[in-house]
């Protein structure tokens, strides 16, 4: 009799638990999820995250677009008063394979490396081979009249006497295949010759990719996550240095001070020279080497999330910010895209006054000059056919027609792991043209922002066995989540109501059973009996006090 009160009392324990560890499942389940996976995200010696961190399986794209001017000869009779005509043509494919070498590891939680990459033209993926000619604008021409604008009047002569023995012109017809990696130029094979070892060009050709294929770039130095996980992949030293040191402090006082504000002591005299504050360092924010090299981003990622990619060729970070949500390769992702501010003006933006190095002017809305990383050269980095730029830039010559959908710059990141699934890094550079009257190859030109090229690097897609895994990582957690906190509540809610129930008729018996002790049933023959006897009672009742009959004869 026992046995069932005891299995029913340990029914509904065991359903309690259930519903207990059903809703602590929910509570904390998808916090002990993050707590694993932060736990193996770090780069750590022989793990399978370094590894993929050190040699991505992915196969970076890189497609580069010419534009061809297909005006040239008039625009220079015409003494630059014609619009320049510019036709794209590509692209131009390259397939890339990405590669840490020389990783050193370092016992205050960085490593070091340098990133090296292969490039292997696909000619299947372009428009034509990489002999394929097309007139541009003549870089290293146009960078050597720019460095003449406020020389000496002999010395333009000179300089226009060596461009005529050269036969130089400010358009020349140009290969993909020189333009991307090199050719010899008479003018950086003079320059190695009679400039000063300060300012020579360190390169023997010219091209827009020379010296990056099957070469190991700078020494990077990033932190490995262990200590802290935000700081995954981000860079604490780059080239031996924390910081850059070639833009000026936004608050530069013009005499070789750094003042945020003047100050005056008000106890002292009023004709006291006011003394220059100085800012902290971190005012300095255009020299600060922030973020990533773009091949690994933080984990756990939010929609207030920024990112930083830092870029030697531009001597500055990117800044990007939360745009949408979207999926790929059925996986939901964030798309992060720069802010408005990257390229935005000065007038707008007056924290870019730092990056303003010649100015005023400044460089225009969604234009940024590099010059100062590139020896010099009037070069200008925007994105791809001017897109978000100053009407301007667009309007001062004709062929461009900028599409957000294929010129936008953009990375879409799992936000969990902090991978990136695709990336369209999107550039487009320009060279600045001058005239200069005293040159007769720079006389008839027109003070105009001319497009050379723009390119699109990044990954189309990771590898199925990559994104499986991912997959995995992402929502396995999740249905098991689900699974369990619902078999767990259902369980526990089943054997609770069960046992509720089996308690509630053993109760209900038992107190019918009590009330059949306290009164008992009479059986039916019984109460016939009684009933007979009380009809014979009221019909033969007895009287003890008769009243006298009148009638009755008394003797």
């Amino acid at each position: 009799m026992l046995k069932r009160p005891i299995l029913t009392s340990v029914a509904i324990t065991f359903g309690v638990i259930l519903i207990l560890s059903g809703v602590i499942c929910l509570l904390f389940f998808q916090s002990l999820v993050d707590f694993i996976i932060a736990s193996r995200l770090p780069l750590k010696k022989d793990t399978e995250t370094f590894e993929l961190w050190r040699k991505p399986p992915a196969t970076p794209i890189l497609r580069v677009y010419f534009f061809n001017v297909t005006n040239a000869d008039e625009f220079i009779k015409n003494n630059g008063t014609i619009k320049l005509v510019l036709q794209e043509f590509g692209p131009y494919t390259y397939s890339e394979k990405w590669e840490k070498v020389n990783v050193t590891w370092h016992p205050n939680g960085t490593l070091s490396y340098r990133q090296k990459k292969l490039f292997y033209f696909e000619r299947d993926l372009s428009q034509g081979p990489q002999d394929d000619t097309y007139v541009l604008p003549n870089i290293p021409l146009l960078s050597a009249l720019s460095s003449l604008k406020y020389s000496t009047g002999v010395a333009k002569k000179a300089v226009a006497t060596i461009l005529d023995i050269l036969k130089l012109q400010p358009f020349h017809e140009r290969s993909v295949r020189e333009m991307m990696w090199g050719y010899d130029d008479p003018l950086l094979r003079l320059g190695k010759s009679i400039l000063p070892e300060g300012k020579r060009v360190p390169f023997d050709k010219f091209g827009l990719f020379y010296g990056k294929n099957d070469t190991a770039g700078q020494v990077y130095t990033v932190f490995t996550g262990q200590e802290k996980l935000s700081d995954f992949a981000r860079i604490n030293v780059w080239n031996g240095k924390q910081r850059l040191d070639i833009w000026k402090n936004p608050y530069d006082d013009g005499q070789g001070g750094n003042c945020t504000k003047l100050e005056i002591d008000e106890e002292e005299d009023e004709d006291e020279v006011p003394k220059c504050v100085r800012p902290a360092r971190d005012d300095d924010y255009c020299n600060m080497i922030n973020g990533t090299d773009a091949t690994g981003f933080p984990s756990m990622l939010n929609e207030n999330s920024t990112l930083y990619i830092f870029q030697p060729d531009l001597c500055r970070s990117l800044h990007l910010t939360y745009k949408e949500s979207v999926q790929q390769q059925e996986l939901p992702v964030f798309r992060f895209v720069p802010s408005e501010a990257t390229f935005g003006d000065v007038e707008t933006y007056p924290e870019n006054k730092c990056y303003c190095l010649s100015g005023p002017p400044c460089s225009r809305r969604g234009t940024f000059n590099i010059s100062v990383c590139q020896f010099d050269s009037p070069i200008f980095i925007s994105w791809p056919h001017f897109l978000h730029g100053d009407p301007s830039l667009r309007s001062a010559v004709d062929g461009l027609h900028p599409d957000p959908a294929r010129h936008q710059f953009y990375i879409d990141i799992q936000p969990k792991l902090g991978i990136p699934m695709q990336a369209k890094g999107r550039v487009q550079i320009n060279i600045q043209m001058n005239r200069i009257p005293e040159i007769a190859q720079a006389a008839r030109l027109d003070n105009v922002l001319i497009p050379v090229i723009w390119f699109e690097d990044g990954i189309e897609k990771l590898p199925e066995s990559l994104t499986s895994l991912i997959r995995q990582a992402v929502f396995v957690p999740d249905i098991a989540e689900l699974a369990i906190s619902v078999a767990c509540l259902g369980f526990g809610l089943v054997l609770c109501i069960c046992g509720i129930i089996v308690l509630g008729k053993s109760y209900m018996n038992k107190r019918g059973q009590a009330t059949a002790r306290v009164n008992p049933e009479i059986p039916v023959s019984f109460k016939l009996l009684l009933l007979n006897l009380m009809n014979f009672n009221n019909k033969y009742r007895f009287n003890p006090n008769p009243s006298p009959n009148p009638n009755e004869n008394i003797n």
